[in-house]
């Protein structure tokens, strides 16, 4: 047996549901169609279930009659184990028959069917009823005649009162019936209402009248005939010349088809569906008189014909008592079908639904909620949604008939709601998304041919140009009110052209806010066009661009750096072949002459200008070279040390010079002797740049560039670097002069003071050794250059350099306060701060600082900008924090003060301490990662 249930999946897809249990009566397999049939849980069809559960099951739901559903569930169980079988018809609560058929094999495994026989069942009870009517029939025969008339009337009372438009064609598709609306919406003549007209005349009316379009009219007629004549099933929607938009169902049947015509011009969301008649009525009636089978065949059609509409229908008479109820209509109200039957008052009936819970809205207030519907009932007027407890959506439409009585339709709008919940929640959604976009999203409207308005703009604009929103929707001027003068004339041109779509619309303007820093901004737009084509408005993003022509500029000066040096190394080695072929002839011409001093003179003073020319082509060539020649894997440490000295010579007096060499500095593979040439050169620019006197100061650490780092300088790539900090108190220089500063030749000091190459062989240098240079100067405070030369992994053993974007941050828990005058800053150190896991607090000024440190002792460091407007700096907001709390770690950061606020604060031991272990300015993520949890673990 257990070799054989290995093809058990075949049971999946048979119509009988099917069930395994083995010789200790669990389950071993089921299928789908067992559950539906016999309508158990899902939950019992887990393997292993013992066959007693399905008994306590069907005990507990009565199947086994009154009485302990223990003790029934176990007199079932000893029987069926008694018989060796179980073979019965089961009559389900739903009124469903189900044969069960169970033996038990050899093995002793119990293997059942269960076959739904319901309409078999029926079956033989119609035949039963119809044998037993047959006796009868004659005696029937006027009282039938009386019922059946009376039938008639009734479906004759829906058919000319439905909105819908119905005709029934038989086998020869002749016309057997059909109601006036079929001919109103249709508008045929008066001439083709009689039955019998062949299908075949309607289709050449149609075509005649250019209800197909052009084409040849017998083409079209044969068509469509043989279309019909295949008696499928087809459901479609035609756009009449009138404009009468008409869904046609055509639902097959035994004696030929009927078709439904439905107005959805003004519903067409609606979406009416039909569904093929799931049943024929077949009544046979006694042949003896011809109009008795005419009359109940045209019934049977009728009942049909409503049966196979998608929407409910039901009628009361003068009296307010059903006398007809298609089968939608009981499908809805199933749960109180009993109430389901002619002569049924309307009320009894919607007075069960409220009483069973099927109306959640009554729920609580069930008589006022009957009250008012039933006024609804006796006062149709319009239609009106209802919503039943299964998440059913209905549209129910009344309207009182002139012979008395009243006919009610409903029609299953739930998925029209559902899309309209939808359509609500994805509004929603991109409402959600626009409101939380970084560019400006903006969308316009035409208020005339040359107005107009501004329709919705999301919060970015409020940040971006720093105006309020609403601002803007009273007054669209706003949007041009911080635009730069010179832009103005250019962008409303191009804005009025894009309106009259002559051009696209994507522009760059600059704007200056309130707080009077310059942005870059670049507009786009697209058109909003009504199903006309005519233009009702506009939507396009406005995006702050400033960063990115920033990060262009500083790529474009790289660029325009490397082809400098492209010329330059060029001209350079031209120019060396010649200076060789004039020192050569010189020194040719100084051994030909002889004992005349004057020309000897003119040679020595020609040849020491070619000495200065060669000099020059070897700047020249050490800043085009892309190429070190001496390699060594060093500590640049040990230069710095060997050079300090020569460097204090090469000083002034007046000029101090201190070192901040770190420890455990990583190596770098670099030329020595162009290393020491560019620091002995920055050094010099640096004593140049303090005439009065001042500091230098030289310092190293070891830093990670990561992304944050790469996406503000392009030129870089990610990775390990060790940084030579060159920097000074002198004069500093502005942004113009900044911009040039690396170019061959340029010099700002006197004429004869400077080739103007020193820093081009500084630049060369970098390049060569795969580093970046950054410099931040500010007239009056001072300069820095800062060289980043990458780490070498040479020596470890082939270990892979490790990316910063791959770096474990360390993380942390405690409460940080961030004390910066810059919003960017501050907003850029709490979002780091935060994805690191820390609490973060925020102050723009040492007063705000002091005022969160006296409310709450839940910070755990202060972490400050040195240089600060108001009363206190950065130093003196922390020996302030420190003397409130003693307990609190504290961290500074600042660009350029740590030499000289060293100087000024030496005696603050306290102070000092801070000033060793500063963050420096620039810091990326990694950087304040580590020293924020050093300075928090050092204490701890």
């Amino acid at each position: 047996m257990k070799k054989k249930l290995t093809t058990l999946e075949l049971i999946k897809n048979i119509q009988h549901g099917v069930t395994i249990f083995n010789d200790r009566l669990e389950l071993v397999e089921s299928n789908d169609k067992f559950l539906t049939i016999m309508d158990f849980p899902e939950k019992l069809s887990k393997p292993g279930t013992p066959f007693i559960e399905f008994l306590r099951f069907n005990a507990k739901r009565g199947l086994y009659g009154e009485g302990d559903w223990e003790e029934l569930a176990q007199t079932y169980l000893d029987d069926i184990i008694k018989n060796n079988s179980h073979i019965y018809d089961r009559t389900l609560e739903d009124g469903n028959i189900v044969h069960v058929h169970g033996t038990f094999t050899d093995e002793g495994w119990l293997v059942t069917t269960y076959t739904d026989v319901t309409a078999i069942r029926g079956a033989e009870q119609v035949r039963q009823i119809l044998v037993r009517e047959k006796q009868s029939e004659i005696e029937k025969v006027e009282k039938a005649e009386l019922e059946i008339n009376q039938r008639n009337r009734t479906l004759e009372a829906i058919t000319e009162n439905t909105k819908h438009g119905i005709s029934l064609f038989d086998i020869e598709l002749n016309l057997v019936a059909s109601n006036s609306r079929f001919f109103e919406l249709m508008e045929f003549p008066e001439t083709y209402k009689k039955p019998g007209i062949n299908l075949k005349e309607f289709f050449y009316y149609n075509a005649r009248r250019g209800e197909y379009g052009d084409g040849n009219i017998d083409e079209q007629v044969a068509e469509r005939i043989a279309l019909a004549k295949t008696f499928r099933a087809h459901k479609f929607e035609r756009v009449r010349p009138n404009g009468t938009v008409i869904e046609v169902i055509g639902t097959p049947i035994a004696e030929g088809f009927v078709t439904t015509y439905t107005d959805i011009t003004e519903l067409r969301q609606t979406q009416y569906k039909l569904e093929e008649a799931t049943k024929n009525l077949q009544v046979k009636v006694d042949e003896q008189t011809r109009e008795i089978r005419e009359k109940q065949e045209r019934s049977l059609q009728l009942i049909t014909a409503f049966d196979a509409l998608r929407e409910s229908v039901a009628l009361v008479d003068e009296n307010d008592r059903f006398v007809f109820i298609n089968r939608r209509y009981k499908e809805i109200n199933k749960d109180v079908s009993e109430m389901l039957v002619p002569g049924t008052l309307f009320e009894d009936y919607i007075t069960a639904t409220v009483d069973a819970g099927l109306i959640p809205e009554a729920i609580g207030q069930e008589k006022a909620w009957l009250e008012k519907r039933m006024d609804q009932h006796r006062n149709p007027s319009g239609s009106f949604e209802s919503y039943r407890h299964t998440g059913l959506w209905l549209l129910v439409s009344e309207q009182k008939l002139e012979q008395g009585g009243t006919i009610m339709l409903a029609t299953d709008i739930t998925e029209r709601k559902k899309a309209e919940e939808a359509l609500r929640e994805n509004e929603e959604l991109l409402r959600a998304t626009a409101e939380n976009l970084p560019e400006v999203f903006w969308i316009s409207k035409v208020d005339s041919e040359t107005k107009y308005s501004m329709q919705y703009v999301n919060p970015a604009f409020e940040k971006i140009w720093q105006r309020k929103r609403e601002e803007l929707y009273k007054d669209p001027s706003v949007w041009f009110s911080c635009m730069h003068p010179e832009d103005k004339e250019r962008v409303a041109t191009a804005a009025e052209d894009f309106y009259h779509e002559k051009r696209p619309y994507s522009e760059e303007f600059r704007i200056i806010p309130p707080d009077g820093m310059e942005k870059i901004i670049h507009i786009t737009g697209n058109l909003i066009k009504d199903k006309t084509g005519k233009i009702t408005g506009a939507a396009g993003i406005s995006r702050d661009i400033t960063h990115q022509k920033q990060m262009e500029e500083q790529l474009r000066r790289s660029q325009k750096m490397d082809a400098v040096g492209q010329i330059t190394g060029g001209i350079a080695h031209d120019f060396n072949n010649i200076l060789g072929i004039i020192q050569g002839n010189l020194e040719l011409l100084d051994d030909i002459i002889v004992d005349h001093e004057k020309a000897e003179r003119r040679i020595e003073m020609a040849l020491k200008g070619v000495e200065r020319g060669v000099d020059i082509t070897k700047k020249l060539l050490g800043f085009s070279s892309k190429d070190a020649q001496q390699i060594t894997l060093t500590s640049v440490n040990d230069y710095i040390e060997n050079l300090e000295t020569l460097i204090a010579k090469s000083l002034t007096a007046s000029v101090k010079v201190k070192t901040l060499l770190a420890n455990n500095l990583w190596k770098i593979a670099i030329d020595p002797g162009d290393f020491e040439d560019a620091v002995l050169n920055l050094s010099l620019n640096a004593r140049d740049a303090m005439p009065e006197g001042g500091t230098l100061t030289l310092e190293t650490s070891n830093k990670v560039l990561d992304a944050d780092y790469v996406r503000r300088n392009p030129t870089v790539k990610l990775g390990d670097y060790v940084m030579v900090s060159i920097r000074d108190t002198g004069e500093g220089f502005s942004k113009e002069i900044k911009d040039k500063i690396f170019e061959p030749f340029f010099t700002t000091k006197e004429l004869g003071k400077g080739t103007g190459l020193g820093l081009s062989m500084v630049y060369g240098f970098i390049q060569r050794s795969g580093g970046h240079i950054s410099v931040h100067s500010d007239i009056g405070v001072g300069t820095i250059f800062r060289l980043y030369l990458p780490r070498s992994h040479e020596l470890t053993l082939g270990l892979k350099p490790q990316s910063a974007d791959h770096i474990d941050l360390p993380k942390g828990t405690e409460t940080v306060l961030v004390v910066d005058d810059e919003e960017a800053l501050r907003n850029i150190a709490t979002l780091h701060l935060k994805n690191l896991g820390y609490d973060v607090l925020v102050a723009a000024n040492s007063k705000e600082a002091l005022t969160l440190l006296n409310d709450t002792n839940a910070i755990d460091l202060l972490f400050s900008d040195v240089v600060m407007p108001g009363q206190l700096n950065g130093y003196q907001l922390a020996d302030a924090a420190h003397k409130v709390n003693p307990d609190l770690d504290i961290l500074l950061t600042s660009g350029f003060t740590k030499v000289q606020e060293m100087t000024i604060y030496s005696e603050n031991e306290y102070l000092s301490s801070l000033i060793e272990s500063m963050l420096n300015k620039p810091y990326n993520k990694s950087q304040l990662a580590f020293s924020i949890r050093k300075t928090l673990d050092t204490t701890r």
